[in-house]
């Protein structure tokens, strides 16, 4: 996991909750454009905040976050649109609700690893309920589009 190395070296986002398609907040990064969406995971918990959106820390190597990998066609707008849906002002900032990090990212379709930028909550351990299965959607009541 790394902290905002040269934001514009990796154009990927490993989304899991209100960002993906279907969901409530995507038009924040299709707006910029997407070249792709795919299925994918990483090593993970997710918690429902009770708010409407849920918080994946990156502590247990045994459970999986499930979610998409994406990648705009302007990365750079796309993040700082991010940024400001999740309240991210930079590294360590007082303010932040989440954290934005580098991770590797698992394909579902063929097992590929990718490195994207994710974010994670900014607190050891999220408010809410842990979500066992890793899957958003479950709460949310979406449904994943066809690929």
């Amino acid at each position: 996991m790394t902290h905002d190395p040269q934001p514009g070296a990796v154009r990927a986002f490993f989304v899991y909750g209100t960002l993906m398609q279907g969901e409530c907040n995507h038009a924040v990064v299709a707006r910029h454009g997407l070249v792709r969406v795919r299925a994918a995971h990483v090593r993970g918990e997710l918690f429902d905040t009770g708010e409407g959106y849920p918080a994946m820390t990156l502590s247990r190597a045994d459970s999986t976050v499930w979610g998409e990998l994406i990648e705009p066609a302007d990365a750079e707008a796309a993040m700082r649109s991010m940024d400001e849906l999740e309240q991210y002002e930079g590294p360590g900032a007082s303010g932040n609700l989440y954290e934005r990090v580098l991770v590797n990212v698992t394909l579902d379709a063929d097992g590929s690893t990718a490195q994207a930028w994710t974010y994670i909550c900014a607190q050891d351990v999220p408010p809410g309920q842990r979500l066992a299965s890793g899957h958003w959607r479950q709460v949310s009541g979406t449904r994943a589009p066809v690929r």
